[in-house]
């Protein structure tokens, strides 16, 4: 809560390598006793030629592995992370603040609500609302309605109206395509009739 996206970052990758280092040394410790324990199992001592041992190439690829594996399962969660997703905290999607829209919104078909850039805040909330058909009402009559139920923070600074919202191919609301949209609240939008 409130940590920047570096932050985020630098804590993940430090609990990788807190996890990747011991297990890694571990696991070139164990190896060494396996084989340890495989030459001493041999009934008979070997001929000369026959040797165990830990190859420097191979604890060179355990340790690489480890490495990858560590920016890997650090890194990709943690950038995800960096870039927050406002609709956890958004009005039209909070389990219980559904119900300040869903007063009004016996009229509501769909609702989404991004995060987009501002200039203050570094994000704002932007709603979209589909409207059932033959429902009339207007962005101002849905932003005075949450105004009387919100606090500030919480209401979307832009409502954009649609005749339809993008959707996967599984059939979900697909934000990533609403934020492709850019900065335009209108572009895709049909009027409402």
């Amino acid at each position: 809560m409130g940590a920047s996206g570096g932050r985020l970052i630098w804590v993940a990758l430090t609990e990788s390598v807190l996890l990747a280092v011991p297990g890694t040394i571990i696991g070139l410790i164990v190896s060494q006793w396996a084989i340890d324990w495989m030459i001493g199992s041999f009934p008979e001592p070997l001929p000369y030629w026959f040797t165990f041992e830990l190859d420097w190439r191979v604890a060179a690829f355990t340790i690489g592995i480890a490495i990858f594996t560590t920016l890997a399962v650090g890194l990709l969660p943690s950038l995800r992370a960096a870039k927050p997703d406002l609709v956890n905290v958004a009005p039209l999607t909070d389990q219980d603040r559904a119900v300040t829209i869903a007063e009004r919104v016996g009229q509501l078909q769909e609702a989404a609500v991004i995060g987009v850039p501002d200039s203050y805040r570094g994000e704002a909330l932007r709603a979209y609302v589909v409207f059932r058909p033959g429902v009339a009402a207007t962005e101002e009559d849905l932003s005075a309605h949450l105004r009387e139920r919100l606090t500030k923070y919480k209401n979307p600074r832009e409502i954009c109206i649609r005749a339809t919202l993008p959707k996967t191919s599984v059939g979900k609301i697909d934000k990533t395509r609403l934020r492709s949209e850019g900065e335009d609240c209108e572009r895709g939008n049909v009027d409402q009739a």
